[in-house]
């Protein structure tokens, strides 16, 4: 079972319960406003105030991909759409397809 963590320190702690291991993400440049798993996935999405949302393999503890809004802060990654198991998240103005 996997646990994802993050806020000031702009690193994503993953931590893996049954390992009793703890992983850490570094990447943002500024705090870290929401990290979220993509359901039944290893999958998650942080965003951050630094305008970035972020895609991590959590097992691996890898970012996989980024996408920056030059406009806008970054608060908060939703579920983009149930219809795709591709669709993972979007954000105040960003949004990214895994």
């Amino acid at each position: 079972m996997l646990l994802a963590t993050a806020g000031h320190e702009r690193k994503v702690v993953i931590w893996d319960l049954e390992k009793d291991q703890v992983n850490f993400g570094e990447g943002h440049a500024d705090f870290i406003t929401d990290v979220r798993f993509k359901p039944n996935s290893t999958v998650i999405a942080t965003s951050s105030f630094d305008r970035t949302v972020m895609i991590w393999d959590a097992a691996m503890c890898e970012e996989e991909e980024e996408e920056e809004d030059e406009q806008t802060q970054v608060e908060q990654v939703k579920e983009a759409s149930k219809k795709e198991d591709k669709d993972i998240s979007v954000t105040d103005t960003v949004s990214l397809m895994i």
